[in-house]
Formats: structure tokens, sequence, C-alpha cells
């Protein structure tokens, strides 16, 4: 699980060997939720207060405003690729099962 997980989600580093090792798909989506989807939310949340700061220039905001959508696109590809090893696990826990 931990080699599938490190070849197809784009941010290898962030798994967590030996909770991967745990081998449960509970434990798995625990983790991707708590480090994954929850930190590309806070630096949207983060770069949303930095727009909305009263202070900053315009041109800061254009530079906000393309690093949003870079957490955006960040964000959708870590959701579709939970989705894939959601998909995946579930196939695999069918076909365990059956024999």
């Amino acid at each position: 699980m931990i080699e599938y997980l490190k070849k197809y989600f784009h941010k290898p580093e962030l798994i967590n060997t030996s909770l991967m090792m745990s081998g449960k798909n509970e434990d798995v989506l625990n983790f991707l939720n708590a480090h994954i989807l929850k930190a590309s939310i806070s630096r949207i949340i983060g770069l949303i207060r930095l727009f909305n700061n009263k202070s900053v220039k315009d041109d800061e905001r254009k530079l906000i405003i393309i690093k949003l959508e870079a957490e955006a696109k960040d964000l959708e590809l870590s959701v579709k690729e939970i989705k894939l090893f959601i998909s995946t696990s579930m196939k695999f826990d069918m076909n365990h099962n059956i024999q």
C-alpha cells in the first residue's frame, strides 16, 4: 500500500511510512485527510486572509490570486488521488475477501 501511495500521489514525501505500514485503509484515509486535504485548505484560507488585508497592494493581490489558483489545482489533484485510492482499495478488499 505504501508503494502505491508513493507512486501515485503527487506529494510522496508526505507519506508517513510507519502509519502506512498499519495496512488499515481507515488509518490511511485519516492521514490523507489530516495532512493533505487540511493542509491545502489551510493554505487557501491563509491566502484569502492575505488578499482581504487592506494593506496588501494590488500587485501583491495578483500574486496571491496566482497562488490561490495553484493551491486550488493542488487540492483538486489531491481529491482525485484520494478518490483513486478509495476505489482501488475497495476493489482490493473485495477481491481479497472473495478468495
